[in-house]
């Protein structure tokens, strides 16, 4: 533990892998040994305690993805344990004694999976750099190791270009990347149930509620899926140009679009959403992304019609124009919200 100026002391790494791995140990409990689905904030929410632990340090959500993603690849942490032994017994005596001597009892089998990788790296409070935006906004990040991220509306994420792998932590929202090539160290992309890992490609991941799209460009991208939801056959998928991968609730899906398709979905980087036959259900979504005024589907027959065409994120009027003279539907202006109806 390092003690700082002003008297207070930072974690070791080794104390924060300690805490990490007795974390996991309980999200499993809470499984029954099934395993951990990695929706950190749906357990932070649930539980006050690892609520403040997981927001004391961005340290330790990276430690715990990154155990998560070991775990997951080398069978489970139960697979390492001894036949007569399993979490769900373990974190009995982690409730009775504490977490500093359940750790005994957890340390042989988690070390085991420590030991795969090299850890003390990241586990050190890593040098986090936040860059966000506002609804509507964008920004251009140049990162130090001469990768570039332009962040989309409403976006968040976490930086951090000092450790043996650059690692991005995908808060919400969407970002395109541009990553420089360094084969030493890998580019990783963490967001709830999914890392994204690449050495030098162009890709935009999107956080969503229940899942992430990724679309690339140029290059080779790895997503792989956290959630033990995932079919374990099917958990990882290599993708190249054209390829888009969407996860939801643990489903890894793949498919070919195409570059043009790809540019198409990527025009809000110029400041455009471009529409080819979307659902109006789905153009209002995308419009709600980008502006204060709601734009609400009042029925459900004219939510499936389908709409092309190119508008400016920000001119919300147009769009509005186009339905009532390409369609004739009518609109309600109220507060903070546009209805539209047949």
């Amino acid at each position: 533990m390092t003690q700082l100026s002003g008297g207070a002391f930072l974690p070791s790494a080794e104390e924060i892998e300690r805490e990490a791995a007795t974390w996991l140990a309980k999200l499993d409990k809470t499984h029954n040994g099934k395993g951990v689905t990695v929706d950190l904030e749906a357990y932070a929410a649930q539980d006050p305690e690892f609520d403040l632990w997981l927001k004391a340090s961005v340290g330790h959500r990276v430690a715990l993805l990154r155990l998560l993603s070991v775990w997951k690849r080398t069978g489970r942490l139960q697979s390492a344990m001894p036949a007569n032994e399993s979490l769900a017994e373990v974190l009995p005596l982690w409730s009775r004694v504490g977490h500093s001597k359940a750790w005994g009892a957890l340390a042989a089998s988690i070390l085991i999976i420590f030991s795969l990788i090299s850890m003390n790296y990241y586990l050190a409070e890593p040098a986090m750099t936040v860059y966000q935006t506002a609804r509507g906004g964008q920004q251009l990040v140049p990162l130090s190791d001469g990768s570039r991220i332009n962040l989309n509306s409403d976006t968040r994420l976490d930086a951090d270009m000092t450790a043996g792998e650059r690692i991005i932590i995908l808060e919400r929202g969407e970002a395109f990347f541009e990553v420089s090539r360094d084969e030493k160290r890998p580019f990783k992309i963490y967001t709830g149930n999914e890392v994204i890992t690449v050495l030098g490609t162009k890709f935009a991941v999107h956080r969503r509620d229940h899942g992430v799209e990724v679309a690339v460009t140029e290059g080779r991208v790895q997503v792989e899926c956290l959630s033990f939801k995932c079919d374990s056959t099917a958990s990882t998928a290599i993708m190249t140009a054209g390829d888009v991968a969407k996860t939801d609730n643990g489903h890894l899906l793949v498919e070919n679009k195409g570059v043009d398709a790809i540019a198409r979905d990527l025009s809000w980087r110029q400041g455009f959403i471009d529409f080819d036959q979307a659902s109006l259900e789905e153009a209002a979504e995308e419009f709600n992304r980008y502006n204060a005024i709601e734009l609400v589907i009042e029925d459900a027959d004219i939510a499936r019609i389908p709409v092309s065409g190119k508008f400016r994120t920000d001119n919300l009027d147009a769009f509005v124009r186009f339905l009532t003279e390409g369609f004739g539907f009518q609109v309600v202006r109220k507060d903070t919200q546009i209805l539209v109806f047949r």
